[in-house]
């Protein structure tokens, strides 16, 4: 297999998407007319630099046991979260959420994907455990969206 589909490139790879995650929350952090989606962005940032530092430890070390752990999934029905596709000067908080809930929905299916892809390999278990850990983070946004804009507990 080419060199891409290591375990340490394939690292790599997922360490360079938080980052650039992280920048593009950073670009927008600041410029939004709204402060409280401005706070939104500052605490999306601090989300992904968390990524980044237990991905770089993984690439250190190859522990995988500190992904991927889930406590349980969310319950209930399911949300209605506002489709939103870009950030811009009038972005709200809510939709700053929302955009976040739709890009970690996407991180989690691209790691469905290499899960498929890559079911009988040693890169089964590293995608398993990124496609949880995205489900993770998805599980925490929707459950600020819950309690700060559909008015239910997660």
């Amino acid at each position: 297999m080419s060199e891409i589909f290591e375990l340490d490139e394939m690292i790599k790879k997922s360490v360079n998407r938080e980052r650039l995650s992280y920048e593009m929350y950073k670009q927008w952090k600041g410029r939004l007319k709204d402060d409280n989606g401005n706070k939104a962005l500052a605490m999306l940032m601090r989300e992904e630099e968390g990524h980044i530092k237990l991905l770089e430890m993984t690439l250190a070390d190859k522990n995988f046991d500190r992904l991927g752990r889930r406590d349980q999934p969310r319950k209930g029905p399911p949300l209605r979260i506002p489709d939103v596709h870009e950030i811009t000067e009038d972005t709200t908080a809510k939709e700053v959420i929302a955009f976040a809930i739709h890009h970690e929905e996407r991180a989690v299916q691209y790691y469905s994907r290499y899960m498929d892809t890559f079911r009988e390999t040693p890169l089964f278990e590293f995608f398993a455990h990124m496609k949880v850990e995205e489900e993770k983070h998805k599980d925490r946004l929707e459950t600020i969206f819950l309690r700060d804009y559909a008015g239910r507990k997660g």
